[in-house]
């Protein structure tokens, strides 16, 4: 097993959780941990943060995410959403972006393309870091670039495009963030591909648990951050865990 002093999830969701361990005693068993959550309701918002509330570790550090997720628009939250942000009560915004991958999903085109749009400038206003959600929608996506080109730092999570869409990305949003999870482990050759060639400082890790799982899984752990690094570090050899803290410090703009 791998020595691994500090783990750092990108995307993960605490509150979501629960119904399957205590991620607060789980995330204890990794040491030093640092992880973004996010939320997607105003419910599951202020259920998560009584949650968090309860942790007494000084090596937990657990960032916050708002956000109207493509799969659910709720366009009625872009309120509360700003109003989170002025009172600085968000470490990012999101998720946001387009889902496009099953019929339910597409006819909810419109909505999706409405909330993105309300996010994306948000993020630019407030100067929030970004985590992007997209399946085969990329296109839409771009539809946004300029101002996604003004906002601080961009996660596509859990990023299952090709190369080409990377290299794109990359072309107009050079510091610009690709995260990987369990795909590493089920033989996803466009996610080899996009690890093996992504330059390291565009590299992230992430869990999204508890959703994230591989076949016969009946969800992710939170700790299972471990195994995506053990994985990541076959995959690159050359990825190292000082890169992968830098790059998320980078990302949700931490000050070292």
């Amino acid at each position: 097993m791998l020595e691994i002093s500090s783990f750092f999830d990108a995307h993960f969701h605490f509150l979501k959780c629960f119904p399957y361990e205590n991620p607060g005693k789980e995330l204890e068993t990794l040491g030093n941990y640092w992880g973004c959550t996010c939320a997607h309701s105003v419910e599951e918002w202020y259920d998560q943060k009584r949650a968090l509330e309860s942790l007494a570790s000084d090596n937990i550090h657990i960032l916050k995410a708002f956000g109207m997720h493509p799969q659910k628009p709720l366009v009625e939250n872009a309120e509360i959403l700003e109003e989170l942000l002025k009172n600085n009560e968000l470490d990012a915004i999101g998720e946001a972006g387009i889902d496009l991958y099953a019929d339910e999903y597409k006819a909810m085109l419109e909505a999706q393309k409405e909330a993105w749009h309300i996010q994306v400038e948000l993020a630019e206003k407030y100067q929030k870091p970004l985590i992007i959600h997209c399946r085969k929608g990329m296109q839409h996506v771009f539809e946004e670039i300029n101002s996604l080109a003004r906002i601080p730092s961009i996660l596509f999570h859990s990023f299952s495009g090709s190369m080409e869409e990377a290299h794109a990305v990359l072309y107009r949003l050079p510091e610009a963030y690709f995260s990987f999870g369990k795909q590493l482990m089920n033989g996803n050759k466009k996610v080899h591909a996009c690890m093996t060639e992504l330059p390291l400082k565009n590299i992230i890790l992430e869990t999204d648990a508890p959703y994230q799982r591989l076949k016969d899984e009946a969800y992710t752990s939170c700790k299972e951050i471990r195994r995506v690094y053990e994985e990541a570090f076959k995959v690159r050899e050359d990825l190292t865990e000082d890169i992968l803290k830098e790059n998320f410090f980078s990302l949700y703009k931490i000050s070292r």
